[in-house]
């Protein structure tokens, strides 16, 4: 190496006595050498010798007005200067002078992004990148700079760029985590989280970070235990507080949720987080006018969040002053946030149109909306694939074709009383009614029977077992998961504990073998009213089918297939109520349906809605009221609109009115909904068997 380059060298080591040293010894023999010039210069100004700098500045100029390194030295001497807007035209004005050399571009990259100038950051970065495709250092920052500017997919491409290295980087993790989390990509960000964890095990933003994704999955009581050492550490932050609130009342522990958030409030009364946490507590609790109160605090705070105008239009049924939806409006026109924080301000948009009679508004937000939710399909969160759900339902169908003799009996004193049926089908509606007896608690959507169906789903192609009579440990091992969560949710015991997760359709089979006294009810509405409902409602990922019509109808076939099928394998499993006769006659099916499950009849089942209880899914504000015959025609005023939905249904072998698949024998109504009296009071296994 010669002299200027060890001086080159050494500066950039941070050695700059050293460095100035070589650069003296340069320009002992040769003293109009300019970059030697410059770059002493250089090594001046970052050791604090602003002054001394500037001779050998501008000697350097003088000399070689039309070198680019001269001009990059120039830069950082300017920049040493806090003179910022000249050190950026000096370098802009190296890359014109030599835009061939990485150190330019990397130069202006880097001032342009202090100065918040991310475009041009961007730029200069990605010509940086080009010239050393495999600089670690250019890479990640252009990746930060193209975060910035919300380019996911071209940050990621810059981290790609040098390959596996960028997974033992934190820097590139970080950015990695920020992109999932910008994306709603969960499990991705749960994996960085988890492989960032390692390198940085005490790092507290990636604990949060990793919380954070666990808890979007539905891992609540895991998502706590790991974020609150980060609590712990900082038992003043009411962020942190109310943070590990929203966890809990994930987890569905009420209690423990509204001590995090009044704690929240206690430390800082405007938290915005800890004001939605508590109007989104008070909802599932009823008190929807104190709810409305802290959606309203929360937008004090915090103008633009997006959640609490949501949780406002849900608690007030979208009646909200003009100014409240011209800034919302405003908002959706301006905001560029991620895809989900948007659809979450688009659906309440359209329930505000829909509550002031503008139907053609409120479709239009609501088709907005899914389409957001659409633009989140990736690799990790997929969307609806219509072919493996056929054929998930096939194998279903195929493993469970006839009643069998339970393996084991199940002799616990409290038994799971199933509802079963589509999403906005009236599950939350009977599940109240029915768990205001005095025999019963209500637990709400529990998560796992559909655990159970895609364990059991994995044992089958790995055991090749084809259907028929399940083995008694694999019964009691499902069985032992399933009766778990009981204690994890904090469940009261009763007689009965109700579940209403609807995809637990899927599930009669082996429902009938785990439990085969628990009783099961079936609930169906107007496939045109359910599909409807659930288009305009912000589902999770975890229902992949609900941001399209055709998707939903193409489910809804599904759904109609297997309950069908259930209906005939095992005939007088399943009590059958039509969501309209319910409406109609709620009094007389309800007690059909009490009946049927070997419950007497109790008044506050009617009155249900008088109940002071926790409902904890979209329908918390309409089981508030009584059944109503409005809720039967929602779709009225958009029938126009809904054509796509008809032709699915149709295509589908769906009736639209009623929900039941058409043709020779599939309009036959279930049998199990004639059943009442004596017989319904015998268990269900006897029943099925005969005896």
């Amino acid at each position: 190496m010669t002299d200027l380059e060890k001086a080159h060298e050494r500066r950039l080591a941070g050695d700059l006595d050293t460095a100035e040293t070589y650069c003296q010894q340069v320009l002992a023999g040769a003293p109009e050498t300019a970059e030697a010039l410059s770059l002493l210069a250089v090594c001046r100004a970052e050791r604090g010798a602003v002054e001394a700098a500037r001779a050998p500045m501008e000697q350097a100029r003088s000399l070689a007005p039309d070198s680019a390194i001269v001009a990059m030295h120039l830069s950082v001497v300017k920049e040493a200067s806090s003179l910022i807007d000249e050190a950026m035209e000096a370098a802009r004005e190296a890359t014109s002078l030599g835009p061939d050399r990485f150190e330019t571009w990397g130069r202006r990259g880097d001032l342009a992004g202090r100065l918040e100038q991310f475009e041009e950051a961007e730029d200069a970065l990605a010509h940086c990148l080009e010239l050393k495709p495999d600089h670690a250092g250019v890479a990640l920052r252009l990746a930060g700079a193209r975060l910035v500017l919300e380019d996911f997919a071209g940050a990621s491409a810059a981290l790609d760029q040098i390959g596996p290295q960028a997974d033992d980087l934190p820097e590139a993790l970080q950015i990695r985590v920020a992109i999932s989390h910008r994306n709603g990509d969960w499990r991705r960000m749960q994996a960085y989280a988890e492989r960032l964890l390692t390198l940085m095990p005490d790092d507290p933003d990636m604990t949060g970070a990793l919380a954070y994704a666990l808890g979007q999955q539905g891992y609540y009581n895991k998502a706590s235990r790991i974020f609150r050492p980060v609590l712990d550490a900082e038992p003043d932050n009411a962020r942190h507080w109310a943070a590990l609130g929203r966890l809990r009342l994930g987890a569905r522990s009420v209690d423990e949720a509204r001590e995090c958030f009044s704690k929240a409030l206690e430390i800082e009364p405007d938290n915005p987080d800890a004001n939605f946490g508590m109007a989104r507590l008070l909802t599932f609790t009823g008190d929807m006018q104190d709810a409305e109160a802290y959606c309203r605090r929360t937008l004090e705070a915090d103008p633009d969040h997006l959640e609490a105008f949501g949780q406002l239009c849900e608690v007030s049924s979208g009646r909200i002053s003009d100014e409240e939806l011209e800034r919302l409006e405003t908002l959706l026109e301006e905001d560029s946030r991620p895809a989900d924080q948007q659809a979450i301000g688009l659906f309440a948009l359209g329930d505000i149109y829909h509550a002031r009679k503008r139907p053609d508004d409120a479709f239009d937000s609501w088709s907005r909306a899914n389409e957001a939710k659409q633009s989140l399909i990736s690799e990790t969160r997929p969307g609806y694939d219509a072919q493996a759900q056929a054929s998930g339902t096939q194998r279903l169908m195929s493993a469970f074709p006839a009643p069998v003799e339970p393996a084991t009996a199940y002799d616990r004193k409290t038994m799971p009383l199933f509802i079963v049926g589509m999403p906005r089908s009236g599950t939350t509606l009977l599940e109240t009614a029915i768990s205001a007896h005095s025999e019963v608690s209500a637990a709400g959507e529990l998560p796992a029977m559909p655990f159970i169906i895609q364990e059991m789903l994995a044992w089958m192609r790995k055991t090749g077992w084809k259907g028929g009579k399940l083995p008694a440990e694999r019964l009691e091992a499902w069985r032992q998961t399933y009766i778990g969560q009981y204690d994890s949710f904090d469940i009261p015991p009763a007689r009965f504990v109700t579940d209403k997760q609807p995809s637990n359709f899927l599930a009669v089979g082996l429902i009938a073998q785990l439990f085969p006294e628990a009783p099961i009810i079936h609930i169906r509405r107007s496939a045109v009213e359910t599909g409807f409902s659930i288009f305009r409602r912000n589902f999770t990922a975890q229902w992949p089918f609900a941001n399209d019509l055709g998707d939903i109808a193409h489910y809804y076939g599904q759904y109609a297939q297997i309950m069908r099928h259930w209906d005939r394998a095992l005939p007088g499993r399943v009590n059958f109520v039509q969501y309209e006769d319910l409406i109609d006659s709620f009094e007389q099916e309800l007690r059909r349906l009490l009946d049927g499950c070997g419950l007497d009849f109790e008044q506050q089942c009617v009155d249900y809605h008088t109940v002071d209880r926790t409902v904890m899914t979209f329908s918390a504000t309409q089981v508030r009221k009584g059944p109503t015959a409005s809720h039967k025609r929602g779709s009225a005023a958009y029938e126009h609109r809904l054509e796509p939905l008809r032709d699915g249904l149709r295509a589908n072998g769906i009736i639209a009115e009623t929900g039941a698949l058409t043709g020779e024998e599939a309009g036959i109504e279930p049998v199990s909904a004639r059943s009442s009296g004596d017989s319904a009071r015998r268990p269900f296994w006897k029943r099925l068997l005969g005896s």
